[in-house]
């Protein structure tokens, strides 16, 4: 079964079903120039496995983490996000 997911100003769509988000382009030292990191809102929401989601929660310290995901610019999703973000080329440009 396909997944379908659709990347919205303000959140991310899966199946149908509206999960909140917020994106980032930070600067991350093991990706690549241009990477935009997607961070969910809200605790229980899950990335699909497409977007290789990432959550650092550990359970036997009560730390909990919400899922993220980082849309590197080789990233069939790369366009999308980037259009939805707000972000530009020129964003990711060096500042000497």
């Amino acid at each position: 079964m396909t997944t379908t997911i659709k990347f919205l100003k303000k959140g991310i769509k899966i199946d149908g079903v509206y999960h909140s988000v917020w994106y980032s382009n930070g600067i991350i030292s093991d990706c690549p120039k241009g990477t935009i990191t997607i961070y969910v809102r809200e605790y229980g929401a899950i990335l699909p496995v497409e977007l290789c989601p990432q959550n650092d929660s550990d359970y036997m310290t009560d730390y909990f983490d919400t899922d993220r995901s980082r849309i590197k610019p080789d990233s069939v999703y790369y366009k999308d996000v980037l259009r939805v973000s707000g972000f530009t080329q020129e964003d990711f440009k060096e500042v000497v």
